[in-house]
């Protein structure tokens, strides 16, 4: 794959875990796990819902093939 490729696929993901992180946000918000009242107008409450929210998409968008995993696994070093 060569860099103009690679960028083109990066962005077009990318605007996919933007629209995804709003819409799960505001799905969590509302789910009932949570009572958004219990929480200062602070950044506590987006912070706990975003870190879920990121936890999911890290495990939709994480390889599934051995080697894949292995090639993002080495990543971490960098």
């Amino acid at each position: 794959m060569d860099k103009k490729d690679f960028i083109e696929k990066v962005e077009e993901m990318s605007k996919d875990i933007t629209t995804s992180i709003a819409t799960i946000s505001l799905r969590l918000f509302h789910s009932g796990g949570i009572d958004p009242t219990e929480y200062d107008n602070d950044y506590r409450l987006p912070k706990i819902i975003l870190s879920q929210v990121l936890h999911y998409l890290a495990f939709q968008y994480s390889p599934v093939a051995p080697r894949d995993k292995r090639s993002a696994k080495n990543l971490e070093y960098f």
